[in-house]
């Protein structure tokens, strides 16, 4: 049976605001170290399906971190903007040519689903 309501243990694992932002933050550092690591890509989608998360969590600007980058390309693809984050992934691979940015499912599969958080 499905509860109806949220308690107090659901609304300290789902992260909102600065604890979201912190927790996006985190997860773009793990994606920086280790990109194909199914645990920040699980992390990264449910930070990403809640009311506060999409490609937002991880905004870009100038200077942006590689982490970050490639975080909201996850992010877009699973907001069914693929070409978008194909487009990310493609300019990290650029910046740090030796990463695994784009081994993952959704790009390496097409019958798996864009942005999906399994991984290799």
């Amino acid at each position: 049976m499905e509860p109806t309501h949220r308690g107090p243990i659901a609304d300290k694992l789902t992260p909102s605001g600065d604890r979201l932002r912190h927790a996006a933050d985190h997860v773009a550092g793990a994606l920086a170290l280790a990109p194909t690591l199914p645990e920040a890509h699980e992390l990264l989608a449910r930070l990403i399906s809640g009311p506060e998360g999409g490609p937002e969590l991880f905004p870009m600007g100038e200077r942006t971190f590689l982490g970050t980058v490639v975080a909201r390309a996850h992010a877009l693809a699973a907001a069914g903007r693929p070409a978008e984050a194909l487009m990310l992934l493609a300019s990290a691979q650029c910046h740090e040519p030796g990463g695994h940015w784009a081994e993952v499912p959704w790009v390496l599969d097409p019958g798996c689903p864009p942005g999906s958080p399994r991984t290799t």
